[in-house]
């Protein structure tokens, strides 16, 4: 196309302003195909074909409305905002209020048309603009209410443009008299363009855009309330257009998240749920998106049966699930919503699909979603769900990595874990031997998480109560029996609990897994400790392990544990020492009272030297960071004694191995007391208890 000159566009403009208006309008309009962005960059142009609009002539109007669409269409970055600068916007609106009232139908196409594409695009100014126009959102509602067919679409489009302003745009347009039945209503109609415009207008006007899903509950309601509307929205998922599919996924969410009657209303509409889960696997990023987005509403309001029971949406999901999008995050948390009821999670079971994706997302951030699905899963399906689970590549691997993961994400982890191993003996075993996961239960003991050391103790409880030939290989497993020992000294309550029930339960399944427990003696200290001192549930737990050890051949180690745990706390005395007492005197080790009571004043003679030994240890460590003091010099400064500087000895640690530490003043004593306090207290607390000689004073 050849250049366009302005010479050729200033005397369009003298033309249009002219006796020839019309065939200027019509030549400016053809033009506009090749040569938009010179045009646009004309204003006296763009002001001649606003002032063409005001004429009563429909030969000019049309091609001057025309002109503008096409200026605005084919130089979408400057066109727009040049026309809309030039006062286009409430020109082509005034056009249309007369046409409409004069039945000027190619007028008002023509008008409508320029608007949609002057205002065109998501948070578009122009599209502000245009609702900030007196009269307009008015003019809009009544063309989509009173025309049909092209004509609606027309008018839906700029309404659809002023909702994906910004919320409060489309609440104000939700909030226009008349605006949501007519949008509603052109959800029917046989043109795809409205109903696909309309779609869009009720999404950002119920409040879902993009991903956000927060809905307005008032207007989602009310678009609801009108009738015909989810059928239309049925027809609309199912109707090929994706991209209108996708906005009536929109309307959708809105409506499932309003209350559960929504919900089941949505989940019941004959074609609805099948055309969610056919968009769920459209190619298109946003379809699978807003499908899984509604799909999880749905769920969330109580109507995950229905979504369970829907054709295809479990493997649809799964599927969605194997991408690492926000749909399928998404399709995961729908998935665990499935799966909280049995026939739900039963459906899950039979799908390959699913469980594999499950399993192959125990790996990665999803895995919170993934186990506690699975958990439900193996809990409804049993030890053919659990062998189906184990079955999949990596899968012991995938539970061991969650079950090192932080926070909620091990829980979960430990929630399937249990259900696997509470599911029969074969499963029990196969999760035994994978590769991993019971080294990973020993850290998970260590955890600070109580529900983590809990889970996990519990996991190796159920494994033996499966199976009592495990436990001797579980025992054997590096750090097990140190891990019990931090969880029967952990300060959560049902931790210890399920650390002793494991302990007693390995105990009495085989002699070689009772010794080893008891050549352990970090676990010894800490169940002799639950014997004497923890709570009526441990301490008889532990009581009863401690015999089975003894019967098994360990009567030496659980004899001196207890000794050590009587002397320990042989001041205290009470009722609580009684029941380890009488399991020294009782059978199988029915040791003498006498041998008792020797047992127990050595073990607390043994006891006070190790509390002194620990005391001069901590002295020594302390002495070893505090420099020796000069007697005659302030230890803080170093400035000597005399000429008129008076040196005060720390009264708390006189008499320490550090000898005297003196200072010239409460300022450098306040200044050395960080570094003096662990020298200074272990100094004091050794003085006190006697463990130094009390040195003279000078």
């Amino acid at each position: 196309m050849p250049v366009l000159t302005r010479e050729e566009i200033r005397r369009l403009t003298a033309r249009l302003r002219g006796p020839e208006k019309a065939a200027a309008a019509l030549a400016i309009a053809s033009a506009a195909e090749a040569h938009a962005p010179e045009l646009a960059a004309c204003q006296p142009l763009m002001a001649a074909l606003v002032e063409a609009l005001r004429s009563d002539d429909a030969a000019v109007v049309n091609p001057a409305s025309t002109a503008l669409m096409r200026i605005a269409e084919k130089d979408p970055r400057a066109g727009p905002r040049r026309a809309a600068d030039a006062g286009a916007l409430p020109a082509l609106l005034a056009v249309a209020a007369r046409s409409r009232g004069r039945g000027g139908e190619p007028t008002l196409t023509a008008a409508l048309l320029a608007v949609g594409h002057i205002t065109h695009g998501d948070c578009s100014p122009l599209a502000a603009r245009l609702a900030a126009t007196p009269g307009a959102q008015r003019l809009l509602v009544d063309c989509l209410t009173s025309q049909a067919g092209r004509l609606a679409a027309l008018a839906a489009v700029p309404l659809q443009n002023i909702a994906r302003v910004d919320a409060a745009h489309a609440q104000r347009l939700a909030d226009e008299p008349g605006a949501v039945p007519a949008l509603v209503a052109a959800l029917r109609s046989p043109n795809t363009s409205a109903a696909g415009a309309a779609a869009c207008a009720l999404c950002r006007v119920a409040g879902v855009s993009g991903d956000d899903d927060t809905a307005r509950p008032a207007v989602a309601r009310r678009i609801g309330a009108q009738a015909g509307a989810l059928p239309a929205l049925a027809s609309l998922l199912n109707g090929g257009d994706t991209a209108t599919a996708v906005n009536a996924a929109g309307v959708v969410t809105a409506l499932a998240a309003v209350d559960k009657g929504h919900a089941r209303r949505v989940a019941s509409e004959p074609g609805l749920l099948a055309g969610l889960i056919a968009l769920l696997r459209n190619e298109e990023p946003c379809a699978a998106s807003n499908a899984t987005l509604a799909l999880f509403r749905i769920a969330a309001k109580g109507a995950a049966r229905a979504v369970a029971e829907a054709d295809g949406a479990v493997d649809a999901l799964a599927a969605a699930a194997l991408g690492g999008s926000d749909a399928g995050a998404r399709a995961h948390k729908t998935l665990a919503l499935v799966a909280n009821d049995q026939h739900g999670a039963r459906r899950i079971a039979q799908s390959p699909g699913a469980v594999g994706a499950l399993v192959a997302a125990l790996g990665s951030g999803l895995a919170i979603h993934a186990a506690f699905t699975l958990s439900h899963v193996v809990g409804a399906g049993g030890a053919a769900a659990a062998g189906r689970v184990l079955a999949e590549p990596g899968a012991a691997a995938a539970l061991a990595a969650a079950l090192r993961a932080p926070g909620d994400a091990a829980i979960s982890a430990l929630l399937l874990a249990v259900a696997i191993a509470e599911s029969g003996p074969g499963p029990a075993r196969r999760l035994a031997d994978g590769g991993g996961v019971v080294p990973a239960l020993a850290a998970a003991l260590r955890s600070a998480n109580g529900d983590v050391v809990a889970g996990s103790a519990q996991t190796l409880l159920s494994l033996v109560e499966a199976d009592t030939a495990l436990a001797a290989r579980l025992v054997e497993e590096a750090g097990v029996a140190e891990g019990l020992a931090a969880g029967l000294d952990a300060p959560f309550e049902e931790a210890a609990v399920n650390a002793a029930c494991f302990v007693g339960a390995a105990s009495h399944a085989g002699r070689a897994a009772a010794r080893r427990l008891a050549r352990t003696p970090s676990l010894m200290a800490a169940a002799a400790r639950a014997a004497c001192a923890a709570s009526a549930p441990v301490s008889a737990r532990v009581l009863d392990a401690l015999a089975a050890m003894a019967e098994a051949g360990a009567a030496a180690e659980v004899t001196a544990a207890l000794s050590r745990c009587l002397g320990g706390a042989a001041g205290d005395g009470g009722p609580r020492l009684a029941p380890a007492r009488r399991l020294l005197l009782d059978p199988p080790l029915s040791l003498p009272a006498e041998a008792v009571a020797v047992l127990t004043r050595s073990a607390a003679a043994a006891a006070a030297v190790e509390a002194r030994a620990a005391a001069l240890e901590a002295l020594a460590r302390a002495t070893a960071g505090e420099a020796r003091a000069r007697p005659g010099a302030c230890a803080a400064c170093g400035r000597a004694g005399g000429g008129g500087v008076r040196l005060g000895a720390c009264a708390g640690c006189a008499g320490g191995p550090a000898g005297r530490v003196v200072y010239c003043g409460g300022d450098c004593q306040r200044s050395a007391r960080p570094a003096h306090r662990p020298y200074c207290h272990a100094a004091a607390a050794a003085l006190s208890a006697g463990l130094l000689p009390q040195q003279p004073q000078p």
